[in-house]
């Protein structure tokens, strides 16, 4: 006489399995998630706070961003420049 049905092997590989793979299933999720665009506001748009031409400046004269945005290249986000010369 059996104990388990024939199948019940089969269902026990399944639940392990499935218990060795969700926690890293779910860690990569997480990462996934919150490298999204979604989180990090990557297609967000600010408004400039200042009418001011970056065609002209940057495009026409040539100048480079990081002659008024001191924080290009350390921040994720350019910021404003100083509105009165130092």
């Amino acid at each position: 006489m059996q104990i388990f049905r024939p199948y019940a092997d089969t269902v026990a590989r399944v639940i392990l399995t499935a218990i060795v793979v969700t926690p890293f299933l779910a860690i990569g999720v997480g990462y996934w998630v919150t490298a999204s665009a979604y989180v990090t506001d990557q297609s967000i748009t600010v408004d400039q706070p200042v009418p001011f031409s970056h065609a002209h400046h940057v495009g026409g004269l040539g100048l480079d961003c990081r002659y008024c945005h001191s924080g290009v290249e350390s921040s994720t986000i350019a910021g404003v420049p100083p509105t009165i010369p130092a």
